[in-house]
Order: C-alpha cells, then sequence, then structure tokens
C-alpha cells in the first residue's frame, strides 16, 4: 500500500480496492490516500449506480486533495459484487463522491474503519436478477 503523501504525488486519490466474497455476500474495500469521514450514501437509477460522499479531514486538505477532480477505476474480481468501475469526483468545498456503477441492482451496506482511510461496501450477492432495461413504448395516438 502507498504512503498518503506518496499516493497524493502520484495524483490518486485511492490507493487500493479490493473485492471479495464469502458466501451471499460480497465486500469491496476502498483503501483511501488520505482520511476522509463517510458522509451519506444514496442509490440512484434502480440500485445500479450507488453515490457514497465523503469529505476529507484537514490532513488530507493539507497534502493536495483538492488538486485531483476525478478518477476511474475497474476492479479486478469486481464482478463478484456485480461490479463494474468506482468513479471519484470532487464536488469542491470539501465534499467528494465516490461513485459505484453496478451491473444490476445491489442491496447493501456502508461501513468505514476506524482510520477513517478505508471504507467497506458490503453487497448482498446471493440470487441477484440482472437488470433489464425497460423499453420505451410509443405513445399510443390520439383517439379522433
Amino acid at each position: 500500500m502507498l504512503v498518503c503523501a506518496g499516493a497524493l504525488a502520484q495524483n490518486r486519490l485511492i490507493d487500493d480496492i479490493q473485492v471479495s466474497k464469502r458466501g451471499d455476500e460480497a465486500t469491496i474495500t476502498v483503501e483511501l490516500a488520505c482520511p476522509m469521514r463517510f458522509q451519506s450514501d444514496v442509490p440512484t437509477q434502480q440500485g445500479v449506480l450507488l453515490e457514497v460522499r465523503v469529505a476529507p479531514l484537514e490532513s488530507c486538505r493539507e497534502l493536495g486533495v483538492g488538486n485531483i477532480s476525478s478518477e476511474i477505476y475497474r476492479p479486478v474480481g469486481g464482478q463478484l459484487a456485480f461490479l463494474n468501475e468506482v468513479e471519484y469526483q470532487s464536488l469542491g468545498l470539501g465534499e467528494n463522491l465516490l461513485m459505484f456503477h453496478f451491473d444490476r441492482a445491489v442491496d447493501y451496506r456502508v461501513a468505514q474503519r476506524g482510520d477513517l482511510r478505508t471504507l467497506q461496501l458490503i453487497v448482498q450477492v446471493g440470487n441477484q436478477p440482472a437488470v433489464t432495461p425497460v423499453p420505451e413504448t410509443a405513445a399510443p395516438p390520439p383517439s379522433a
């Protein structure tokens, strides 16, 4: 694992993403380059996109986190948790967003470790059906 200053010198906010599976649960572990406090999570787009807001602590800001605007990762083993990619975006004003893109709707919970550098997303993967796009139907012709 890279140390905090080294990771930021390489313009990376995320040190590592690991995906593991045990039984009906998969765990996505995100190692951050510096401490950030978990603020909220919001599932969107029928549960296939999860937005997690984090706020950097002062020590993180001192190392230049504000210079990193976005990152995209496609973690090895992501398919264990139906995960396609993880995207980081700086929202400015001390707000940052981690977006988890899944290939189907998932049930999840978010946990943060005490070091404030590790976020875990625990995903239920047992018998999850794939999301199929709903075809758009044409409006019926107006009646005369």
